[in-house]
């Protein structure tokens, strides 16, 4: 991405640029949680669009051109009057990853094991080795 010249850095401070920037950039972050898509699977919808640039798009921090709004109306099977809609800006997220929403069916504590596999953790005994929870664990094993 090229840089903003010293001459044109005006016209990136002027309202209506902002508010065109800010609103193609809200739009395509509503299309794209509409879809359920990582910013990842949605600039490979959008003709293959290089993750980077279509993350500036979505932070509204670049110069848009009617190519790009060509590939992201294509992408989304949108009208590119969509994207240009007057929308809300949505909040700003928090810095970094979102956490991930724990899983609901668990029942085990953070003290308890979870054998995931079918079989348990190396060097626990088994009854199929005749051994149970009573028998002693001996070091050599």
């Amino acid at each position: 991405m090229r840089r903003q010249t010293k001459v044109r850095e005006a016209q990136y401070k002027r309202p209506l640029y902002r508010d065109l920037i800010g609103r193609i950039a809200a739009n395509v972050r509503r299309l794209r949680e509409g879809k359920g898509w990582t910013q990842e699977e949605a600039a490979f919808q959008c003709d293959g669009m290089a993750t980077y640039v279509f993350q500036c798009v979505e932070a509204g921090e670049t110069n848009i051109t009617a190519t790009t709004i060509a590939r992201l109306a294509e992408g989304f099977g949108v009208d590119p009057q969509e994207l240009l809609a007057p929308a809300k800006v949505p909040p700003k997220r928090k810095a970094g990853r979102p956490r991930r929403a724990p899983d609901r069916g668990a029942t085990a504590t953070p003290t308890e094991t979870v054998v995931v596999s079918g079989s348990p953790p190396r060097g626990v005994p088994t009854e199929a080795d005749g051994e149970t929870d009573d028998a002693p664990v001996r070091a050599d094993d």
